[in-house]
């Protein structure tokens, strides 16, 4: 019985089947010095399925570590991120407590003042009663006095005068 010949591929069947570029087989054959079991048609290098299967899971495995790497890196770095973004956060609140506290001292000092203002004002309405109560007082007393200046007679006056101011 005729022996069966096994499959063999090709460097740019390799690349097709592991999804890569022909430049990247060759390179991986070069690395791991593979040698071709058959030179066919055109020089090309035929490999065996052991040799492809290796190339093979070697490529898968490359994908999934960098799958890997690469979101556990986007976690990294989110994770960076996200701390720079809270400890910034928390030093913009230490500064609005700070604004606040200083806005409650503002608040404060001004209703002392209003408070002090208010005094001095009933103070200064009771000071102008006392002045109005005095002036009423010695206007009265004025007014007494003219009283009796009108029991004297009237001194000479021009003609306007007494017509403008009676």
């Amino acid at each position: 019985m005729a022996k069966a010949k096994a499959k063999t591929y090709t460097i740019t069947d390799i690349a097709r089947l592991c999804g890569v570029a022909v430049s990247s087989v060759s390179d991986y054959i070069r690395k791991h010095d593979l040698k071709p079991t058959e030179i066919g048609d055109h020089n090309a290098k035929l490999f065996t399925y052991q040799d492809f299967k290796q190339i093979k899971d070697y490529y898968e495995n490359k994908a999934r570590n960098q799958a890997k790497t690469t979101r556990t890196d986007y976690k990294d770095e989110l994770i960076r991120q996200l701390k720079s973004e809270n400890e910034m956060l928390r030093q913009q609140l230490a500064i609005k407590d700070k604004q606040i506290a200083e806005s409650h001292k503002l608040i404060t000092q001004v209703n002392q003042l209003s408070s002090q203002t208010n005094k001095i004002a009933s103070q200064a309405q009771q000071l102008d009663l006392i002045k109005n109560n005095h002036q009423i007082t010695s206007h009265s007393t004025t007014h007494d006095n003219t009283n009796e200046d009108k029991n004297q007679p009237p001194k000479h006056q021009s003609f306007f005068h007494r017509l403008f101011n009676n």
